[in-house]
């Protein structure tokens, strides 16, 4: 029987494709009667919650803490705590969601975190908007070390192949063409931008796809760049 609703509550995070929900989101939506088989009711306490439900975890489910305080529960699949993080920075892009909405606490998150930095594997980028200054989180893909041919040739051929008369390229374009690491490819924008070579446009945002607007760049002080021009 707690092998079955081990598998129960795995398909339930399976089906929304995630890899935690708030014991709140999960009871509310289980059906009546796997709500009488584990004893759990909409309104209930977050400890008898826990308790209810923590001799059906199994080796693979866990429950964790999170929020302000640590007063919101999660039920989430068992993975260490950088592996969690590390796949939030992947899915949000850097705009990570607020502290009461991720499974860990202040000091869990901060720290882990910080692991992340050492290891190279996100890469924090400072920027600014209208209440001051924010963190923006980029996930560092496979080796940290380089592994392409990251050169300003490399950047200037790719950019002529894109450009064919047109006078400028699509930044989302020519980061697909180069295949470079984020961090490879935002370091030589930055490096060619800061040096004058290249002049950064705020471009359309109608003429561009959700996937191409999250793959163009965002400079220090918060501003999309979606095209570029070679000076």
């Amino acid at each position: 029987m707690e092998h079955d609703i081990t598998e129960k509550l795995i398909e339930i995070l399976k089906k929304k494709q995630a890899d935690f929900i708030t014991l709140a989101q999960l009871v509310n939506g289980l059906p009546k009667a796997l709500r009488r088989q584990l004893g759990v009711a909409p309104g209930m306490t977050v400890k008898r919650g826990e308790e209810a439900l923590k001799p059906h975890l199994g080796d693979a489910l866990v429950i964790k803490r999170g929020g302000r305080g640590g007063n919101t529960a999660y039920l989430a699949f068992k993975q260490p705590d950088e592996t969690l993080l590390f796949r939030l920075v992947q899915k949000y892009a850097g705009n990570m969601p607020r502290l009461d909405r991720i499974p860990f606490r202040k000091e869990e998150l901060l720290s882990t975190l910080n692991r992340l930095i050492e290891q190279g594997r996100v890469w924090v980028k400072v920027i600014t908007d209208s209440k001051g200054y924010k963190p923006f989180l980029i996930p560092v893909e496979g080796d940290v070390q380089p592994q392409n041919d990251v050169s300003e040739e490399k950047f200037k051929e790719a950019y002529f192949e894109l450009e064919r008369g047109n006078f400028y390229v699509r930044i989302c374009d020519l980061r697909r063409r180069l295949s470079w690491t984020t961090r490879e490819f935002d370091a030589m924008l930055t490096q060619l931008r800061d040096g004058e070579k290249i002049q950064l446009q705020a471009g359309d945002i109608d003429f561009f796809s959700e996937e191409d607007i999250r793959e163009s760049f965002i400079d220090e002080n918060g501003f999309r760049r979606l095209t570029l021009m070679w000076r």
